[in-house]
């Protein structure tokens, strides 16, 4: 595991939020490991999709297909 990933994992582990702090000091720790979290964060990301005609036209049309949550297979 590399340094900075080890970093996080200690990080959230350690970390206490109370639920009376301010919105502010709240949304700095968030931000805190939004930013600790990017940067472990490969900057390409790939999914291999099978052949069919359904991802060839999201391909081709620049898009890409979205789960909707409540259709994950975990909680």
């Amino acid at each position: 595991m590399n340094n900075a990933k080890e970093e996080l994992i200690n990080y959230l582990i350690e970390l206490k939020i109370p639920t009376d702090i301010p919105l502010e000091e709240e949304a700095n720790i968030v931000s805190d490991i939004f930013y600790k979290c990017k940067e472990i964060t490969p900057g390409n990301l790939f999914r291999y999709r099978e052949c069919n005609e359904n991802n060839f036209r999201t391909l081709e049309e620049d898009k890409f297909l979205l789960t909707k949550p409540t259709l994950f297979n975990d909680p």
